[in-house]
């Protein structure tokens, strides 16, 4: 299962974006995760194996410091 995540910082959150998406970036089966422009505060493309374990890493990136939120689209 892969997909990309869009995720949502927590404005009133201490944590940097840049350490914030260094932490994204090291939950199993992201792929990669970045900053961006736009509505979004940042990017992630997941590729996990099973729903199951997709979706612990997506609860896994919302039990990040300074993540607010994500939403998720997934590739079929």
């Amino acid at each position: 299962m892969n997909g990309f995540v869009s995720i949502y910082f927590d404005r009133q959150s201490t944590s940097r974006a840049s350490t914030t998406i260094g932490k994204i970036n090291k939950v199993t089966n992201v792929q990669f995760a970045h900053l961006v422009t736009g509505d979004v505060d940042a990017i992630a493309w997941v590729q996990a194996p099973d729903s199951q374990t997709f979706r612990e890493a997506l609860l896994e990136i919302n039990s990040v410091n300074g993540v607010d939120h994500t939403s998720t689209s997934v590739a079929l």
